[in-house]
């Protein structure tokens, strides 16, 4: 995953802030012990999905941040608790960290090339009162 984000990724919005999060010990980077599951995995998702599940399964009391459909449908297979960026941002919206949810998932769109299908768009600033 850390090879999507930063080495192929470093020039997509918001590379520079996982790159700076991790120097700064705020993240860390965990690879997955079971190659089995992995393999499996694999069949079905990309590399860093793959690896993140095999990651939430070895580790059943996190939350699996993610965001790609299929990935997400399988982590609900193994009973995985999931979360995108949408949930983040209700959380940080909840919590007074940022101002305008809608702003914030405007800069997503334009800025990030995030894709956010115009129902949970709605949903989402339904959930927070905008």
């Amino acid at each position: 995953m850390w090879k999507e984000v930063i080495d192929e990724g470093k020039e997509r919005y918001g590379a520079l802030e996982v790159k700076k999060a991790y120097d700064e010990e705020w993240i860390r980077i965990g690879y997955p012990e079971n190659e089995s599951i992995l393999r499996l995995l694999k069949r079905n998702l990309d590399e860093g999905e793959a690896e993140a599940i095999a990651l939430a399964i070895e580790n059943i009391s996190s939350i699996l941040f993610i965001d790609e459909t299929d990935g997400r449908k399988i982590a609900r297979l193994y009973n995985i608790k999931i979360t995108g960026v949408i949930g983040i941002l209700i959380r940080a919206k909840a919590e007074n960290k940022i101002i305008s949810l809608h702003n914030e998932m405007d800069k997503l769109v334009k800025d990030g090339g995030f894709w956010i299908e115009k129902e949970l768009f709605k949903k989402a600033l339904n959930v927070v009162g905008e």
